[in-house]
């Protein structure tokens, strides 16, 4: 590994130093690099492990394997058993397409509340709906959809069981599932939550986890509504904004995500079995994921 990415990186204190304020973005930068270094999946989740909990005192906070097993499989994008095959890594943010972005934010005044003003229901009017309606318009009324509560729970179940109870769930995945289980690709056991009982792909969600303000946030969906259809954006009830854009096909949804993240978006929401916030769900602290944004 005398030409490592991994280890160059590692000998960059100016790199280290930012890791404690972005620990869930370094874990995916850290994976894409052992990714790029020709290093197994078992190998970099053992190398991350230590990692992360060699800076714990300094984030304050417990990282689950989950956390970090995720990341590795999102840049991997492979079967965690082979860490073979993997697919082109993701674009880096351009900061020139940000400037650009605030530019035109700045020109055309781009804000949440011009964001909110274009949607089909005024903000009071969408906190008020069952999140049951906007799912039904998102992946059809009669899907299977899996929702979660924090991160050990979750189950698949027909759309129309979970009527009037959505409110209650904080994660769902954006797309409908194809069956009530499927193989894990981790160990091949059967669970509600995995990539093998996700059906196609029905909505590219895009999430800005880069510190940039709500406003800013509104102005890079608006910049991608001329790209692609903004069906949806979801307040995260903490910091980010949501956005649900319709899929077309998987290579021209490749090329809007790649837009997308070098606009500063998180790849993590390309794999079709990522939960992401449940419109007018709440988080387990009770905060309101309130939709900000639907076009009917």
């Amino acid at each position: 590994m005398s030409n490592s990415k991994f280890l160059a990186w590692c000998r960059n204190p100016n790199r280290r130093k930012k890791v404690a304020g972005s620990l869930h973005s370094q874990i995916y930068h850290w994976a894409c690099l052992l990714r790029d270094d020709g290093v197994t999946h078992p190998r970099a989740y053992r190398i991350i492990r230590q990692m992360v909990d060699a800076v714990r005192e300094d984030t304050a906070r417990f990282t689950p394997d989950r956390e970090i097993l995720s990341a590795i499989q999102t840049a991997y994008e492979v079967t965690p058993s082979t860490g073979t095959a993997h697919t082109r890594p993701w674009p880096v943010p351009n900061r020139t397409l940000q400037g650009e972005c605030r530019r035109l934010s700045k020109a055309r005044g781009w804000t949440l509340e011009k964001l909110r003003e274009a949607s089909a229901f005024t903000v009071k009017d969408a906190l008020e709906a069952d999140p049951w309606f906007f799912l039904a318009d998102m992946v059809g009324k009669g899907a299977l959809v899996c929702i979660g509560q924090g991160v050990a729970k979750f189950q698949t179940v027909p759309l129309e069981e979970v009527r009037g109870q959505l409110h209650l769930w904080e994660f769902v995945v954006p797309n409908a599932m194809s069956a009530l289980e499927g193989k894990r690709k981790s160990d091949g056991e059967l669970s509600a939550h995995t990539l093998d009982n996700t059906g196609p792909r029905q909505n590219i969600v895009v999430e800005f986890d880069d510190g940039a303000t709500p406003d800013e946030q509104a102005a890079r969906h608006i910049w991608l509504s001329e790209y692609r259809k903004l069906r949806m954006v979801v307040f995260s009830g903490s910091k980010s904004l949501h956005g649900w854009y319709q899929a077309k096909d998987e290579g021209e949804d490749r090329k809007f995500m790649e837009e997308a993240v070098r606009l500063g978006g998180d790849p993590k929401t390309w794999l079709k079995s990522q939960f992401v916030r449940l419109p007018n769900g709440q988080r387990e602290d009770g905060t309101i994921q309130r939709v900000e944004f639907f076009d009917a």
